[in-house]
C-alpha cells in the first residue's frame, strides 16, 4: 500500500470516529448515586421488562431470564439474590399477569421520600379485553442499575 492510500484510510477512520461521537447526544446509562445522569435509562428498563414479560408469557425462557435481571430492589437484581428456580417461577407468574397487546408510558412521577433513588411510571396496558393504567416503580440499585421494583398488580387483577 502506498503512503497516500494509508493516509486516506486513516483520515476516513478518524472522520468516522468524530462523526459517530458527535451523534451521541445523551448518555443512557446511569451512574451510582446519580439518578439524574441517565434519566432515559429507567424508561428503557421498563420497556425492556414489558417486552420480556410478553416473551416469557409465550414460553420464551430468555424472556424469563431477562425479567429476573430487570426486576429487583436497591440491593440488586432478583437473579443475583435468589435461586434460579425461584426467579423463574416468580417471573413466569408476573409474565402471565403482565401479558399485554400494547402499552404506553403515560408519565413519570416522583416517589416522595425516595426522590434520589426511585421513579414511578404510569403505564397504560391494553390487555385482551380491557385497558388499565398500572403504576410501576423503578429503583436505582446500589450497583447503579435501574430495576423494576414493583407494580400494582391489583390494577390488573381487579382485586
Amino acid at each position: 500500500m502506498t503512503k497516500a492510500l494509508l493516509l486516506r484510510q486513516a483520515t476516513a477512520s478518524l472522520l468516522a470516529v468524530v462523526v459517530l461521537s458527535a451523534c451521541v447526544s445523551k448518555q443512557v446509562g446511569s451512574t451510582a448515586g446519580s439518578p439524574a445522569a441517565g434519566s432515559v435509562a429507567p424508561t428503557l428498563v421498563l420497556e425492556h421488562f414489558l417486552s420480556a414479560a410478553n416473551a416469557a408469557a409465550s414460553n420464551d425462557a430468555e424472556g424469563i431470564r431477562a425479567m429476573g435481571r430487570l426486576f429487583g430492589t436497591r440491593e440488586g437484581p432478583l437473579s443475583n439474590r435468589e435461586s434460579q428456580r425461584n426467579v423463574e417461577q416468580r417471573m413466569f407468574v408476573l409474565a402471565n399477569l403482565l401479558r399485554h397487546e400494547q402499552y404506553q408510558i403515560q408519565g413519570e412521577q416522583i416517589v416522595p421520600g425516595r426522590m434520589d433513588e426511585a421513579k414511578r411510571f404510569m403505564v397504560e396496558l391494553q390487555l385482551r379485553n380491557r385497558t388499565v393504567v398500572v403504576p410501576f416503580t423503578l429503583v436505582l440499585s446500589k450497583g447503579g442499575q435501574w430495576l423494576v421494583e414493583e407494580f400494582d398488580a391489583e390494577k390488573i387483577t381487579g382485586r
